[in-house]
């Protein structure tokens, strides 16, 4: 079952429901993101699949301790959301676990040619965290980084290290 969200109150009634569905994929479009609601959103909903387009996500650590779903996510995604470096490798970092199959993160600010100020979870670059996760991720087989502002000299040795390693 597909379920869809675009207000707060929807939201709010969703998670605030003794029963709520699991298992499902969840759509979530336009709505801010705090941790607390995405800890909500996975461990309550347990979702299949996980998406949200233009939203905007409160924080750098809004993520962590969050996927801890029974069985886990297959299909997740975050387009449209001005989602930054810094916010993607906390993403990245606490994803590693999950039955991950399908990660799209397009149409974003993950890439160094974006301008950042902010606090550092590390001193790499978004692509060069997610090599050192990639190993974490053996179910992943599929992957959509597009229009994040990456180099050509980013995109070539991500397309190299994944091609040569795995």
């Amino acid at each position: 079952m597909n379920i869809n969200i675009s207000t707060f109150d929807q939201l709010s009634l969703l998670l605030k429901s003794p029963n709520p569905p699991t298992r499902n994929v969840v759509f979530i479009d336009g709505l801010a993101i705090t941790r607390e609601n995405f800890i909500s959103i996975t461990g309550k909903l347990d979702p299949i699949g996980l998406h949200f387009n233009n939203c905007n996500f409160i924080g750098n650590n809004c993520f962590c301790s969050a996927f801890c779903g029974g069985y886990g996510i297959y299909d997740f995604s975050i387009k449209n959301s001005n989602l930054t470096g810094e916010q993607g490798k906390c993403l990245i970092g606490c994803f590693a676990n999950e039955y991950l199959e399908n990660l799209d993160l397009s149409n974003n600010h993950l890439g160094s040619d974006i301008e950042y100020r902010g606090p550092l979870i590390d001193n790499r670059s978004f692509l060069e965290y997610f090599k050192m996760q990639f190993g974490y991720y053996f179910t992943l087989t599929s992957i959509n980084l597009t229009n994040n502002g990456f180099s050509k000299k980013e995109k070539s040795d991500f397309l190299y290290y994944i091609i040569s390693h795995f």
